[in-house]
């Protein structure tokens, strides 16, 4: 999706499962002014029916501000049942101009078995995390992934930032200001 304005998504879906064997797409929102995600919005990349394949990843970028409300942007894997080899979490990047506020909401890259979690970057001038938003690279045989918050001014109110592996090694948080 790209826009020279704003690209707002109100309890919208957007799921780019695989149906058969291959990994999961990948998503992209582009947009000149803002990004709004609102009333229960599903950005998927997920692969979670058991066949071999990765998932996703998804980028968001937006001129000014991306705000999510109450919304969710997942790129997570699952165990590939029958098959040999474990499923890759994907890696999600949102990047605003002026600030990033999310809500009430969930950025995940979880990955099962023995897979790495995938990355996430987030990154703006301002970034909020508030009311139980859960920012998560996680994995629960593999590697947790790495977590790269870069802001002026940041803050946590209420939210979880979680890089951790079950019973792998975890991951990593870094929050750092803009170069």
């Amino acid at each position: 999706i790209d826009a020279t304005e704003t690209v707002r998504l109100d309890g919208s879906r957007i799921d780019t499962v695989p149906t058969d064997l291959g990994s999961a797409g990948n998503i992209s929102i582009q947009a000149g002014d803002s990004v709004r995600l609102l009333n229960g919005t599903v950005l998927s990349a997920d692969n979670h029916r058991g066949l071999p394949g990765d998932a996703g990843n998804i980028v968001i970028e937006a001129g000014k501000t991306v705000v999510s409300e109450g919304s969710t942007v997942s790129a997570q894997s699952t165990k590939a049942s029958e098959f040999p080899r474990s499923n890759q979490a994907g890696n999600i990047t949102i990047q605003a101009g002026e600030r990033i506020r999310l809500d009430g909401s969930l950025v995940s890259t979880s990955a099962q078995d023995i897979a790495d979690g995938g990355n996430v970057s987030l990154r703006s001038d301002v970034i909020r995390l508030r009311d139980g938003t859960r920012v998560e690279s996680t994995a629960v045989n593999g590697p947790g992934g790495t977590i790269t918050i870069q802001a002026n001014d940041y803050r946590n109110v209420n939210s979880t930032v979680d890089a951790g592996s079950q019973f792998g090694p975890n991951g990593t948080v870094s929050i750092q200001p803009l170069p």
